[in-house]
């Protein structure tokens, strides 16, 4: 490998796949649409220069005071605008989801799988 990471945001998913064993910026991608605001904002700081003197400086405060409560507080105030700017539009608001029985999703959905579990055994001793 040359140094530079494999990882491009524009592959098809049969790419993704063959790259996400190198790479580690398609977690980034992921982390921007994060559920927890605190966490999808941290995850654009990678889009700018953060050590430039001009870059903006966060309060790290704003990230350590999460709490349960908080985040269910966020979700519901964020879930209650996007239903406002649905009906706005005279959309309906979506209530479930359907999973393909694709194997390419059924691949990378135990990848994610694998994945997490070998995390959760590497931060058992903390």
């Amino acid at each position: 490998m040359n140094g530079e990471d494999p990882f491009d945001s524009d592959a098809d998913l049969n790419q993704a796949t063959e790259q996400v064993a190198n790479s580690s910026l398609w977690e980034i991608q992921l982390l921007f649409r994060h559920h927890l605001p605190a966490v999808s904002t941290l995850a654009k700081l990678f889009e700018k220069p953060f050590f430039k003197p001009t870059s903006r400086k966060l309060d790290p405060e704003i990230f350590l005071d999460q709490t349960v409560a908080k985040a269910y507080e966020q979700a519901l105030k964020s879930a209650d605008r996007q239903v406002s700017k649905l009906k706005a539009r005279g959309a309906k608001c979506p209530v479930a989801f359907r999973v393909e029985d694709d194997p390419l999703v059924l691949r990378v959905s135990g990848w994610v799988a694998a994945l997490s579990t070998g995390q959760r055994r590497i931060g058992a001793g903390l």
